[in-house]
């Protein structure tokens, strides 16, 4: 996990937070039904289950049970559908995955971060449409990449890696987050005469992959429409962090 010095809290593209605040307390809710019937385990995480009643409850050692807490039962083993297929193997190979081979479970980061890095034609097509859908910043060509940039006007590390930037000539794709200065800065500095439907569009895009992950936030694309890599934060006092900057700006 980045240390505070380089990256700020974490951002929302879209703001919902009315919305969020209402899930947040029935999800609490759940939870707290869900750990009395098995009080002794350490739930990971849990979604309702196709079963009527039922959570897909998941724990740390790779496993699944499904719990029904309205009539405190527990269900051990596989669901098959008509075809033949377990939908509980699915899931719970879905599910390592999401751990890690170490085990240990991924923090957002990481889990948005291995998304990105896929490299089927749903993921190339939807980086296209990354790049296509940015603010593009500076009118250098950058022949090898084209470097994507989350940020929010209120972060003071955004900002730093915004001066920095004055130092080179290449074109970055901004993504700024949905908040009451971005409206002014997306129609004064770039133009844009309807701010809030660009961010309503950058929102919707950036939603469908990056959850939850601070700012600033670069995605690195190579010719083939591909994220080699991805950069967390900014600090010029990070030897590593600048270095990976530097990379692909120059």
């Amino acid at each position: 996990m980045l240390k505070n010095k380089i990256l700020c809290g974490l951002v929302s593209i879209v703001l919902a937070t009315g919305l969020y605040a209402e899930e947040q307390k029935q999800i609490d809710y759940e939870y707290q039904m869900i750990q009395k019937v098995i009080p002794k385990s350490k739930i990971a995480k849990y979604k309702k289950s196709v079963i009527e009643g039922f959570y897909n409850v998941y724990f740390e050692n790779g496993q699944i049970v499904y719990v029904n807490p309205f009539k405190n039962l527990i269900l051990f083993g596989e669901i098959w559908n008509s075809t033949g297929s377990s939908l509980t193997a699915t899931e719970r190979e879905q599910w390592q995955k999401e751990i890690g081979s170490d085990g240990n479970i991924q923090s957002p980061e990481d889990r948005v971060i291995a998304e990105l890095k896929k490299t089927d034609d749903e993921n190339k097509k939807w980086n296209i449409e990354l790049v296509k859908n940015g603010i593009q910043d500076g009118k250098g060509g950058n022949k090898n990449y084209k470097v994507v940039i989350i940020e929010s006007p209120t972060c003071p590390h955004c900002r730093a890696l915004n001066s920095y930037l004055e130092n080179f000539d290449n074109t970055t794709y901004r993504y700024y987050s949905n908040e009451s200065q971005t409206k002014g800065i997306y129609k004064e500095k770039y133009g844009i005469s309807e701010p809030d439907k660009k961010l309503q569009e950058q929102g919707n895009l950036i939603a469908e992959k990056i959850k939850g992950i601070g700012v600033p936030f670069g995605i690195v694309i190579d010719e083939n429409n591909i994220v080699v890599d991805t950069i967390l934060g900014f600090s010029e006092q990070d030897k590593n962090n600048l270095e990976t900057w530097n990379k692909y700006l120059k």
